[in-house]
């Protein structure tokens, strides 16, 4: 059995970097149909019981792609498949302050949970997935927020920034590597056990990134003393943060 940590944060950005404030409103620990967790400054995420979230607003404005609801939330995907998402089974708890997500994807011996917990100025989401698998192996864990950000900047660094425009790929400061090839006696192998090339994936070059229109944004972070091999990135043909 192995498992793998995670952390992240999330923070409402308005008029670009800082000032950000999150704190989720206090709710009963019982289920609900619905989970609302809503911030300070008026960012607010809904949660189905399936853990999808099905509305971000930010203010009064929602700034949600209905199109990405059925592909948002968590996600994992395997190394030997990874432009496959594997099936979840979810269950929301709301608590006092914040909420937790337990899940399973039973056929791949996969399970862990979620929380979020709330701080003064971001949203705290910290996991952990345990495989009781006889072997093991890469798992790609994602966390996608359905954002119609269309026409907004995206940067990971401060100096500089793009606008999402309306055709292309992805946004993301990443450079390639390659997690399935690594060094034996001075020999580079590919360690996919089904003979296919192993595929370039991104890591970030920075700890953050943002997104942000005329008058709403999001941001993503990672603590700097909690290094984890990531790829912050915008993408348009899903319409996912």
């Amino acid at each position: 059995m192995s498992s793998l940590k995670l952390f992240l944060a999330v923070v409402m950005v308005l008029g670009g970097y800082g000032q950000c404030h999150a704190a989720t409103a206090p709710m009963p620990e019982t289920h609900a149909a619905q989970t609302t967790i809503v911030s300070r400054n008026g960012l607010q995420l809904n949660f189905n019981p399936e853990g999808k979230i099905t509305a971000i607003l930010a203010g009064k404005r929602n700034i949600t792609a209905a199109a990405a609801i059925s592909s948002s939330g968590l996600q994992l995907r395997s190394m030997d498949e990874p432009d496959r998402d594997l099936p979840l089974e979810s269950i929301i708890i709301p608590k006092t302050a914040g909420m937790k997500q337990h899940f399973k994807s039973p056929g791949e011996q996969l399970h862990g949970e979620l929380l979020f917990l709330r701080y003064e100025d971001y949203f705290r989401v910290t996991g952990r997935i345990i495989s009781k698998a006889p072997h093991d192996r890469g798992v790609i864990v994602t966390f996608r927020l359905p954002v119609d950000a269309i026409g907004w900047n995206w940067a990971d660094v401060v100096e500089q920034s793009q606008t999402i425009a309306r055709t292309g790929t992805r946004y993301s400061g990443g450079h390639p590597f390659d997690p399935r090839a690594f060094l034996v006696d001075g020999n580079q192998e590919n360690i996919n056990d089904r003979g296919n090339p192993a595929p370039f994936y991104r890591q970030t070059n920075s700890f953050c990134s943002a997104i942000w229109g005329p008058d709403a944004g999001l941001s993503l972070a990672i603590p700097r003393d909690q290094f984890r091999m990531v790829d912050m990135a915008y993408d348009v043909n899903n319409q996912t943060y």
